[in-house]
């Protein structure tokens, strides 16, 4: 009780004592695009974690890998001196610009398979959230309206798609529709359906 009275006597004025919930640290199994999320996570919790040791942190770094990640550092013995080996082979086999994008691209257009509120939603978050990433990576995604959409409309059930097209036919012959114009469309049929 002491201590915490000194504690609080050392804070300056206007600090409020509170306790964080504890972080969970994320776990990385292989995939390309996961890459980039567990490595900053790692790298702010455990990797520059001065207050760890390597021995700690190699515990810390095999405990957050699984399948095809742990595989890259299985044959690796969990000493102070590996550490810093299993971490650049990890960041030597994943962190693959390349390859990262194309996890991204392989994964943007997700099958739909039931005209449904729910699974339209997720639809519109999955775009959504691809092109983001890959708009992070430096892609030019706002450059790809007429291939998103054309992709992403064939996704979509027969009646979707008409729709759409009457959408497309009342604007002008010359205009380019862009992918926020194809979501909100997407997302003003979730809305009449929920």
């Amino acid at each position: 009780m002491q201590e915490q009275q000194t504690n609080r006597r050392n804070q300056p004025p206007g600090t409020i004592d509170v306790k964080l919930p504890t972080l969970t640290l994320p776990v990385f199994d292989g995939e390309y695009e996961k890459w980039m999320s567990f490595k900053d996570a790692f790298t702010s919790l455990i990797h520059d974690n001065r207050k760890l040791t390597a021995i700690q942190k190699f515990q810390y770094l095999r405990s957050s890998v699984k399948d095809e990640a742990l595989q890259v550092i299985s044959g690796l013995n969990t000493t102070s001196e590996n550490y810093a080996i299993a971490w650049d082979l990890l960041r030597a086999h994943y962190e693959n610009k390349k390859l990262i994008i194309n996890g991204y691209l392989t994964r943007l257009f997700p099958q739909i398979t039931k005209d449904k509120h729910k699974t339209l939603k997720q639809f519109i978050v999955h775009i959504s959230t691809h092109l983001k990433a890959l708009e992070v990576l430096g892609q030019p995604v706002d450059q790809w309206d007429a291939v998103i959409i054309f992709l992403a409309r064939n996704k979509l059930d027969f009646h979707s798609q008409r729709e759409w097209e009457e959408v497309v036919g009342q604007q002008e012959p010359d205009h380019m529709p862009t992918v926020e114009e194809f979501l909100k469309f997407l997302q003003e049929r979730c809305h009449l359906r929920c």
